[in-house]
């Protein structure tokens, strides 16, 4: 089971991965908020959360994706930290 660090940590470093650089604690807590507004499955959230956070299409996400295998692996990763996240009792 995936708890929420390791989901936040997951989606960082795709963000991270996809636009290149490192993100800062501000821009960290802007795709968090980012994700917890979005509905759906989780993968889903997340991807829509990249989408808005980085400003790139779906299909240039995609193409990102696509392009690197490095950027595969860590959406890869993603996914299924995704699939196997429980959120953390409050």
């Amino acid at each position: 089971m995936t708890n929420d660090q390791q989901l936040i940590q997951a989606l960082v470093s795709a963000a991270e991965k996809l636009l290149n650089r490192t993100l800062d604690q501000e821009e960290r807590k802007a795709l968090i908020k980012q994700f917890n507004k979005t509905s759906g499955p989780t993968f889903r959230r997340a991807q829509e959360a990249l989408i808005q956070f980085s400003k790139l299409t779906e299909r240039q996400l995609q193409e990102k994706v696509a392009a690197s295998d490095d950027t595969d692996r860590i959406m890869q990763d993603l996914k299924n930290v995704a699939n196997e996240w429980k959120p953390d009792s409050k």
